[in-house]
């Protein structure tokens, strides 16, 4: 929140904040504590949100959040409590929200960008097919498009030409889905992203990140062991950039931004044997 006040449009932007209830079973002191810094927060045009008495789990959450959101706006902007953003995060996705809103292949914005190499590139801003939920925004008609159910999952998953287009924004995508598709993880970004494949769409990243993950250290719900692969290599700060009216996917891009989500020759090896059990059980 500190990070966020600093940004220059914190005073202009409604700032809604909601916050899961406790886990069965789990102390609840946790969750008050939270809640007593969110009614300090100053430092924006308007402060609203919504708490839940038990908790319901951190894809419900995000779901019924944006839904009711989306409600009453045709644009909003995402961030989980342990992100960092730059002075002009802010700036750079609401920009971006105006540019290309009527581009019907961007599907969203990311703030963050992975430590790929861009040199030989020369444009502020790319694209790739894999959506990223690390300090992103995107439009109502975008966000209404998705199938929270994967109705078409078991046709998805038998094909393999539609795995490997799939897998194109990175080697773990179609194993993200069948395990979020079994109830192995609670995700609501690999349904997003998985209907942004669907529709065709692209994410607009920058090349120089205005978000850093706070939850890589081992203390994040997902990151359990503390891992560097995600640290950007400078600090956020303001950075100058222009919006092309025309932007296309780079294939040298493409290529570096996959190679980043690769995971490793026993990984994949893993990830294969998953997918050909799951298929065993389909047939």
């Amino acid at each position: 929140m500190e990070a966020l006040k600093k940004n220059y449009l914190a005073r202009q932007s409604e700032l809604i904040i909601f916050s899961d209830g406790p886990k069965e079973g789990e102390d609840p002191h946790a969750v008050d504590e939270v809640r007593h810094c969110i009614s300090t927060i100053r430092g924006f045009r308007c402060i609203g949100g919504k708490t839940q008495s038990r908790n319901v789990g951190l894809a419900r959450s995000v779901i019924m959040g944006m839904t009711a959101i989306f409600k009453a706006y045709d644009r909003a902007i995402v961030l989980e409590d342990d992100l960092i953003t730059a002075p002009d995060f802010l700036f750079f996705i609401n920009m971006c929200l105006d540019a290309y809103k009527h581009d019907s292949r961007i599907f969203s914005v990311s703030g963050y960008t992975p430590n790929i190499d861009f040199s030989g590139y020369d444009k502020d801003i790319y694209l790739a097919p894999r959506t990223c939920s690390w300090g992103w925004g995107t439009w109502r008609d975008r966000w209404n498009k998705v199938d929270w159910e994967v109705k078409d999952f078991d046709s998805f998953i038998r094909s393999k030409q539609l795995r490997r287009e799939f897998n194109c924004g990175g080697e773990d995508s179609s194993v993200m889905l069948l395990r979020q598709m079994r109830g192995k993880i609670d995700s609501w970004a690999v349904r997003f992203y998985y209907s942004c494949f669907k529709n065709g769409g692209l994410c607009v990243y920058p090349t120089r990140s205005r978000v850093k993950n706070n939850g890589a250290d081992g203390s994040g719900t997902h990151f359990t062991r503390m891992t560097s692969k995600y640290d950007i290599p400078y600090e956020l700060q303001k950075s100058p950039f222009s919006l092309p009216v025309s932007i296309h996917t780079d294939k040298d891009i493409l290529k570096r931004f996959a190679a980043f989500y690769r995971p490793s020759i026993q990984r994949r090896g893993i990830n294969q044997f998953k997918l050909l059990l799951n298929r065993l059980k389909l047939l």
